[in-house]
């Protein structure tokens, strides 16, 4: 039996079905979707979905080398930046784009009522380790809500070039 060029055998998987997309973390009640992974794209990027809960505590400032562009895809986040030695504190909604230049100190916060998402491009990608070392797999996409251990998160982000801040 001979098989044709159009055999489904003979057609190339998409990129989406590689096992290293769509794998959804719960990352204290946050829920991470790897979009595109950094070993996609030699290091260059990853992209992330999240879907962060109502009424989140603000997290820790952080700090890292790498540049963070948020879409905000639905909901509504207020961000927080160091910048000129003052903290900005701002809000972006539905289709606003937001740019961390890389070394500025920032978080964010949900302040919708309900859940909002957002997607994350990072640059370079090398710090997606940081979610999948803190995150738990998930397959039904129901986060479990608990706090953060903070002396996990800055251990684990130490290990990613991730400094936690003290600076407002």
């Amino acid at each position: 039996m001979s098989r044709t060029p159009s055999s489904p055998e003979d057609q190339p998987v998409p990129d989406h079905a590689t096992p290293e997309r769509n794998l959804i973390l719960d990352i204290f009640g946050t829920l991470v979707t790897f979009q595109v992974r950094s070993t996609e794209t030699d290091g260059a990027y990853s992209i992330l979905e999240m879907v962060v809960p109502a009424g989140r505590t603000k997290p820790q400032m952080h700090v890292h080398a790498a540049t963070e562009t948020f879409q905000i895809l639905e909901g509504e986040f207020e961000f927080r930046a160091l910048r000129g030695g003052h903290t900005d504190v701002f809000r972006a909604a539905s289709a606003d784009i937001v740019h961390i230049p890389p070394n500025v100190p920032h978080c964010f916060r949900n302040v919708a009522k309900t859940a909002s998402s957002m997607q994350v491009v990072i640059a370079p990608g090398l710090m997606e380790g940081y979610f999948l070392e803190l995150g738990m797999p998930t397959a039904g996409g129901v986060p479990v809500a608990r706090e953060p251990d903070m002396k996990l998160v800055a251990t684990v982000g130490r290990k990613y070039g991730i400094e936690l801040s003290d600076l407002e």
